[in-house]
């Protein structure tokens, strides 16, 4: 009838009254095809999603494998509000718009929000489960079919991505065509659901630790007192701007790496020394120092060393430093003025003992005749 399909063919030789003979077994492995075939798609997909860097990017990426897989032109993504308790439209599209014009179902999904049970992605949503439409245009919960004033999908399935346990993310896509459901299409889709859902932890669990980071680096930077890590060769690997400010511009980019004692004289590099051994072997150190910067700067400065250890067992040293030039200045101001007012104190009690004294004596000769 014309019709190509892939076959597994067996050969066997046998002799028969001195005669060679060849038999063949031909069986349809269709199914076994179209079973790798779906197999080799998700590690594709599990592949791609896994190297994307954004969560945008990794819902573009699984749209786009899965519409040009099964050849249908619109897939779409939406997403769990858990504080509304709806489903939002992400405005995450594969469209291939060639011959069709889907910039009216765009609008109108891009508009429209799905409580759990409502619509395509609420059953999804509700039940957990794919599920596939075989005519969108006159399904009865199908809200979109409502407002469209010209639908020309039909087809439609949607299935389910997990975050702990819970749908989080609802994939719908369409067809023009009016096509019967596909049990071992939406099978595959179950797993790949599952399998994908792992990557939606993961790129979750990187968001927080990224967005962690940036803000403690913007603290980090944003304070003035001086942190850098030393590793146990007394090299510096990482510093904050206050600490790289501290050097004259032609110098901070060569300050992470080296130990920057050279920059110093050697009393003061011997001390920094001295110091970065005491909190190596015992954990902590803090003193306060008087420090002539490379800027030609003096500062005196209040610091701690602390000794830690990263995830391979590697031994560092980090170090906070507080310049309390201001406060000393200030402690010694205070200090000469109260020695300040010590000192007129006892200059007024002098005074006030020889006024005394006068005032005694004048007064002993006023009252002597002469």
């Amino acid at each position: 009838d014309g019709s190509v399909f892939p076959i597994q063919l067996s050969v066997s030789e046998v002799e028969l009254e001195n005669r060679k003979l060849f038999s063949g077994i031909i069986r349809d492995v269709s199914e076994q095809a179209e079973a790798q075939e779906r197999m080799d798609l998700l590690k594709e997909l599990l592949i791609a999603s896994g190297q994307t860097k954004t969560f945008d990017e990794f819902l573009e990426t699984i749209l786009t494998i899965i519409c040009e897989y099964i050849l249908w032109p619109v897939g779409h993504a939406y997403i769990w509000d858990e504080d509304l308790k709806i489903l939002k439209p992400t405005c995450r599209w594969y469209l291939d718009d060639d011959g069709y014009d889907f910039s009216e179902f765009k609008q109108v999904t891009e508009g429209t929000y799905f409580k759990s049970g409502k619509g395509l992605p609420g059953r999804v949503h509700e039940s957990g489960q794919p599920v596939w439409i075989k005519d969108v245009a006159i399904d009865d919960n199908f809200p979109r079919n409502k407002v469209l004033t010209d639908i020309n999908l039909h087809s439609g399935f949607a299935l389910p991505m997990f975050y702990k346990n819970e749908v989080r993310v609802v994939l719908e896509f369409f067809s023009p065509d009016i096509i019967e459901e596909d049990e071992g299409l939406l099978r595959l889709w179950e797993a790949a659901g599952h399998q994908l859902s792992r990557i939606i932890e993961r790129t979750e669990a990187e968001a927080k630790l990224k967005n962690a980071l940036e803000f403690s680096d913007l603290i980090t930077n944003n304070i003035p007192d001086l942190i850098f890590v030393k590793d146990s060769n007394f090299v510096i690997v990482e510093a904050n701007k206050a600490f790289l400010n501290a050097y004259p511009a032609e110098m901070r980019d060569s300050v992470i790496g080296t130990t920057t004692i050279e920059s110093y004289n050697k009393k003061e590099a011997d001390e920094f020394l001295k110091n970065d051994r005491l909190a190596l072997s015992e954990g902590y150190n803090e003193n306060e120092e008087t420090v002539t910067f490379p800027d030609g700067k003096i500062r005196t400065l209040f610091t701690i060393k602390v000794r830690f250890y990263n995830a391979k067992g590697e031994v560092f040293i980090l170090g906070i430093s507080r310049d309390i030039t201001p406060l000393k200045k200030a402690e010694a101001e205070r200090n000469m003025y109260v020695l300040e007012m010590e000192m007129a104190k006892e200059e007024a009690l002098y005074a006030n003992k020889m006024k005394s004294e006068f005032l005694a004596n004048m007064s002993h000769e006023i009252r002597t005749p002469l």
